[in-house]
């Protein structure tokens, strides 16, 4: 090790006041080991993500085996859309667990970012692949088919950046990263002023995406190639992992009738793009849940379908997609009775019962 490299080190230590488990998460950081959430996500209250929502700070080492860490991904309805940091999925999950696992100590990681797609959800998985996590939890769908048909620009960026992060030179560079403090600051710095440009600097325009058989068979192939990836990723640490998606109110308006309150949320989220946008779910919808779900069973990974249980509720969205917190409440609950039951194998007797999900 040289001198320079010495001193950096030396630098950091006396930066983060002695602690190495700060040290550890700095140099991470630097090397490009963790998502990137910048200002986007600012829930989380830490710009890198590594604080429970109103909690601690997440260890990069398990602190004792009674600690169980979950990782959550996803876009706007995993970070927490209009329900403040205090009642989000990844924070009333963890609420529920801890509620009735009092022997365990339950950390749930939230890695939700809005706008987030499948490409972005890889990205953010592989990143956090020097986290000890008990769990993965996914929650996709929506941004893939909204973006793919509704705003296929957007789309086109974050396939492109997805392909920079795994490309070869990016390999090489965090492979070099991992060894030397200097070289992971010196591309944290390029790194962060590249993202922190593309977020804040681009103007994307907007437009549709063809609605034919062709673009149909694209979008499919696509969203089953991250989700593949994500899995198979999971499954060589021997973590398990549970693909999550939900109904929304266009496509919850194809089997009942939507309440004068969840039409006006509807049509004022989506204001003059409705028509075409109900054509998409029409079209795509249930192809969508039928390849993530295929994929998930042929990879024996549990997918979870909320709309038995969302259906039966009214007026619990905020917008078209997001639940308000009543809603996120209910789906927290299904998403920890079933966390409970099939990843902990605990009795859920004495939880609150409102319905049921899907089977699994």
């Amino acid at each position: 090790m040289g001198t320079t490299e010495w001193l950096a080190r030396k630098w950091l230590l006396k930066h983060v006041g002695g602690d190495h488990e700060a040290y550890t998460r700095k140099h991470f950081a630097w090397s490009g080991q963790v998502g990137y959430y910048y200002g986007q996500n600012i829930k989380l209250n830490d710009p890198l993500g590594f604080h429970v929502i109103a909690g601690p700070p997440f260890n990069v080492v398990r602190k004792h085996n009674r600690e169980f860490r979950i990782l959550m991904l996803g876009g706007s309805a995993v970070e927490g859309f209009d329900t403040g940091p205090e009642l989000n999925l990844p924070s009333e999950l963890n609420r529920l667990l801890q509620q009735f696992n009092p022997d365990l100590e339950f950390h749930t990681l939230n890695g939700g970012v809005s706008g987030h797609l499948s490409f972005t959800e890889n990205v953010q998985h592989w990143s956090f692949r020097n986290y000890d996590f008990d769990l993965v939890l996914v929650y996709t769908g929506y941004n893939d088919m909204y973006y793919f048909f509704m705003d296929p620009d957007y789309y086109a960026r974050s396939e492109e950046y997805c392909h920079r992060r795994f490309s070869v030179l990016n390999q090489v560079s965090e492979h070099l990263a991992e060894k030397s403090l200097v070289f992971a600051w010196l591309r944290h710095k390029r790194v962060a002023a590249r993202l922190l440009y593309e977020m804040v600097s681009q103007r994307r325009t907007t437009g549709w995406e063809a609605l034919d058989a062709s673009s149909i068979t694209l979008f499919k192939e696509n969203l089953s190639e991250q989700v593949r990836q994500i899995i198979e990723r999971s499954q060589a640490r021997s973590i398990p992992i549970i693909y999550l998606m939900q109904p929304y109110l266009t496509d919850l308006q194809r089997s009942r009738l939507l309440t004068h309150f969840e039409m006006e949320k509807k049509s004022v989220y989506l204001k003059d793009k409705n028509a075409q946008w109900e054509a998409v779910v029409d079209s795509v919808m249930p192809a969508m849940v039928e390849t993530v779900s295929g994929l998930c069973q042929q990879q024996g990974v549990p997918f979870i379908y909320f709309k038995d249980v969302i259906s039966k509720y009214t007026d619990m969205f905020y917008d078209d997609v997001h639940l308000h917190g009543t809603g996120m409440s209910l789906a927290a609950l299904e998403l920890a009775k079933i966390v409970q039951q099939k990843v902990l194998k605990r009795s859920i007797e004495g939880w609150p019962i409102y319905g049921r999900t899907s089977a699994l």
